[in-house]
């Protein structure tokens, strides 16, 4: 995508998504979400294509670019998309746990509901770890 700020100033943005055969129907294709780079500069120096073998290998290595989380030695992309897509649904249910404790008035049930955040905040580092995962 690109986009124009100014008379001199453009931007791009890189998108994309990744695609892989459904399991259920091997006919049809499953789509992720869209990964993207955030808005650069048009001017900035624009890295060269990453050596691969294959097709498959550079549609790979394109994406992992593009993943807002860092990979995960040994990971696969499906794997990778499935982390990253927990990782959102964690930051959703962390959201709207803190605006419940914004809003309790009973002392015990914010205690209750601060032991959940944590909970949750202790997976999510769990989800964003690049040592020693892999094998989760």
């Amino acid at each position: 995508m690109q986009r124009t700020l100014g008379e001199d100033r453009q931007q791009l943005r890189y998108l994309a998504a990744y695609k892989r055969k459904s399991a259920a129907d091997a006919a049809s294709w499953v789509r992720s979400e869209y990964l993207d780079s955030g808005w650069i500069p048009a001017t900035a120096p624009r890295s060269a294509l990453p050596a691969a073998i294959n097709i498959e290998r550079l549609y790979q290595a394109l994406l992992v670019s593009l993943l807002p989380i860092p990979a995960i030695a040994g990971e696969s992309m499906d794997e990778a998309i499935v982390r990253l897509g927990r990782l959102r649904k964690l930051d959703k249910q962390m959201a709207a746990l803190r605006k419940k404790i914004g809003t309790e008035k009973q002392f015990k049930r914010k205690v209750e509901l601060h032991r959940e955040l944590k909970a949750l905040q202790h997976e999510q580092s769990t989800l964003s770890q690049t040592e020693g995962a892999g094998a989760s």
